[in-house]
């Protein structure tokens, strides 16, 4: 659902309470529609299934929608472990992986399954020596690396991703410190509306392009997205106003968003959320860009 290239659409699930077979309607359903991707949250909590190994098993299931997460926790999983992951899985997918990645949050998921949480800074350092792990995971033959964090000796990761390069790395992350990660080593930046003001994103986007500037790099080459939880749900219970929301996301898209990620709620309304997007949403904000 490329409409004239302007803006890529994407679904998102949150998992908890979705079994396999009801994510993989959604992939299937956005996939015959013609949505950009479809994406899977990172938790350990509640009833989920673990996102890497899904992901293989939908990609499996699928032909032309390109996917991933959005995003994956770099606390969870040691980056040679997640480069080496992330390749198998684009392998499988014959190039559609995109990997979404984050520096961590919510401390008591941390607690609850006995991983340790970092400090904010800590989170943040660990967030860029992953990125350049994988990057040289990705791309070159045996990867020689002394980090902060990880120590590498002749590590060789093959085979490689389908895409030269390696999947598509998107980080979502908000603070100065991360935004400047995302600036050195992101493929495209996401920003999860959440319950923050709108306001937000268009102030990051300001301080990403300056950002992108410090660090030498032309702001127009890093893309921008943005996420929407459970959209239909909290117009549904009046939490939202149809009005705004639509405003919203046409101020988000002229000021450079150029994927809006739309996280579903509940499994056994699939049906009427996508056909909700796909045929009244998309449709009314895209009339007004």
């Amino acid at each position: 659902m490329d409409l004239d290239g302007r803006v890529r659409w994407s679904v998102k699930t949150h998992q908890r309470g979705w079994r396999f077979e009801d994510t993989l309607h959604l992939w299937q359903a956005a996939e015959e529609l013609g949505f950009h991707a479809a994406y899977l949250n990172d938790h350990l909590y509640g009833s989920s299934l673990e996102t890497w190994s899904t992901l293989s098993a939908l990609f499996v299931s699928t032909k032309r929608i390109r996917g991933g997460t959005m995003v994956t926790s770099n606390s969870f999983r040691h980056p040679a472990l997640l480069a080496k992951a992330t390749a198998t899985v684009d392998v499988i997918s014959g190039g559609r992986l995109v990997v979404g990645l984050g520096a961590g949050n919510e401390q008591h998921e941390y607690d609850a399954y006995g991983l340790r949480f970092p400090p904010p800074g800590e989170r943040v350092a660990r967030l860029e020596e992953t990125c350049r792990i994988l990057r040289q995971a990705w791309t070159e033959e045996r990867v020689d690396l002394d980090g902060e964090f990880h120590t590498l000796r002749g590590a060789e990761f093959e085979p490689k991703p389908v895409r030269p390069g390696g999947p598509t790395l998107v980080l979502g992350v908000k603070g100065d410190r991360a935004l400047g990660v995302a600036a050195r080593h992101a493929d495209e930046w996401n920003w999860n509306r959440g319950q923050a003001r709108t306001e937000e994103f268009l102030e990051r986007m300001d301080r990403l392009d300056a950002l992108c500037a410090r660090a030498g790099r032309d702001p127009d080459t890093l893309p921008r997205g943005v996420g929407f939880r459970r959209l239909k749900s909290l117009l549904d219970r009046g939490d939202e106003d149809w009005d705004d929301v639509v405003d919203v996301t046409r101020r988000s898209i002229r000021r450079g968003a150029s994927q809006v990620v739309l996280m579903f709620d509940r499994p056994e309304d699939v049906e009427d959320e996508i056909t909700f997007y796909s045929e009244k949403f998309i449709p009314a904000v895209m009339a007004g860009v």
